[in-house]
């Protein structure tokens, strides 16, 4: 156990108190009342509050979780960041988050506008679970259109193989990366949480774990740039689709949202096709270093080329 405090760099306190708030969490997952009366009890104790800031101003900075690098370009210092094992600690308190803001979400909005709509028990679950993934998708999509504004990477494509690998990342990449990643693996606790239809566990926990495998991917394999260049798209593609569901859930007569969707979707699967093939077929295969290194971040060998692919 020490070894692992160490490895994190979360000290026992910090830990417990996490691990608290998590039993917590799903002990009283139905009741969104219950969780805020049992967390305003928990923070009005001064060392938990001190535990809580401590904890979530780390985690939030994401400098215990990283290697710093920085570059002095005349008076302007920037900071890049890399991955390694602290950033589960990091993940893991963002689940946390993205749990009580399911909760909320649900509570707040979703179960108000089902009481109202009437919906079957088939048709209320579809509408939770298009109503969750639409606010996160339009979060995700917002977030990540403005991190390729501003690092430019569509307009030059050649920054997706040159120079790999990538290993440093600016503080908004690696922050998507890990709210992305926390936001998945939330998810599947989530199946059992919201009392998902046992038929619809598999097809759920299928695009689950392909989220994970891909996104956890590019990240560990110093693809970040890839990965948010698709991701953007595709996330832009689920909204329209999640969007249409809930428009078609409250009107039947509303599907003109799917034929928007239809047409989106296989640009953007093109898209997917043609970045995938020009990264792996052409640009990383032109710089493929032979030395695979871990350490060095060096992942550009045939066999993780045509996995990854």
């Amino acid at each position: 156990m020490s070894f692992l405090m160490q490895t994190f760099s979360v000290d026992w306190d910090n830990f417990n108190f996490l691990f608290r708030g998590t039993v917590l969490l799903c002990n009283r997952w139905h009741s969104i009342a219950h969780i805020h009366e049992a967390f305003q009890k928990t923070i009005g104790h001064s060392q938990v509050r001190h535990h809580l800031y401590h904890c979530a101003v780390q985690c939030h900075l994401c400098h215990h979780c990283c290697t710093k690098y920085t570059t002095d370009d005349k008076s302007e210092h920037i900071h890049f960041y890399d991955y390694g094992p602290k950033d589960i600690a990091t993940v893991f308190f963002y689940m946390l988050i993205a749990i009580i803001l399911h909760a909320v979400i649900q509570e707040y909005v979703l179960d108000k506008i089902n009481r109202r709509l009437h919906l079957s028990k088939t048709k209320h679950s579809k509408f939770n679970e298009s109503g969750q993934l639409a606010f996160f998708y339009l979060f995700s999509f917002t977030w990540g259109a403005s991190i390729l504004t501003a690092e430019e990477f569509m307009m030059n494509p050649t920054s997706l193989w040159k120079n790999y690998p990538h290993s440093r990342m600016r503080f908004q990449v690696k922050f998507f990366y890990i709210c992305q990643i926390a936001y998945w693996l939330h998810a599947l606790p989530e199946l059992y949480f919201q009392k998902i239809r046992k038929e619809d566990v598999p097809r759920q926990l299928c695009y689950i774990c392909l989220y994970i495998a891909h996104i956890s991917g590019a990240y560990i394999l110093n693809l970040q740039h890839l990965g948010l260049i698709l991701m953007v798209p595709h996330y832009l593609v689920e909204l329209i689709f999640h969007a249409s569901r809930l428009f078609y859930f409250s009107d039947e007569n509303k599907q003109k949202g799917f034929t928007i969707w239809a047409l989106l979707f296989v640009m953007a699967r093109l898209l997917t096709l043609t970045l995938s093939v020009l990264t792996f077929g052409f640009g990383l295969a032109r710089v493929e270093n032979p030395d695979f290194s871990v350490a060095a971040g060096n992942f550009n060998v045939l066999t993780v080329r045509y996995n990854k692919d």
